[in-house]
């Protein structure tokens, strides 16, 4: 990972893999520094994108993998992401939601929270 941006959507990358990456030469890294999770729709399982339960979760997390090809740097990546994560959460505490965002919550702030970003914040794509 020498001289690369990596970005993993991985349980606990960042925990310890984040960290030991940037002190043997890669530029930048996101992950997860605990489990990475989601809710899912057992009826859907075969089609997550059109997993309703999936979604806002992995909208979120993708945020980094498009800001950075669209040419934002790591921390806007990051920030991107990080606001995807409260514009579904504040979407799902709404009243008028279904119940079942009450999962779905559960993960988008774990995953909020748990997501890390090491490195150059100021590196893009090249």
């Amino acid at each position: 990972m020498k001289d690369k941006i990596v970005y993993a959507v991985a349980c606990e990358c960042a925990a310890k893999l984040g960290k030991d990456s940037i002190q043997t030469g890669t530029i930048a890294f996101i992950g997860y520094e605990a489990p990475f999770i989601f809710a899912f729709d057992p009826v859907k399982t075969a089609s997550p994108i059109k997993d309703s339960f999936a979604t806002p979760v992995f909208e979120a997390s993708n945020e980094i993998a498009v800001s950075l090809i669209k040419g934002n740097n790591i921390q806007q990546a990051f920030e991107k992401s990080q606001a995807t994560f409260d514009k579904w959460i504040e979407k799902l505490q709404k009243s008028e939601a279904p119940p079942e965002a009450q999962h779905v919550l559960m993960t988008l702030f774990w995953n909020k929270s748990s997501q890390k970003f090491f490195g150059n914040k100021e590196a893009i794509l090249t």
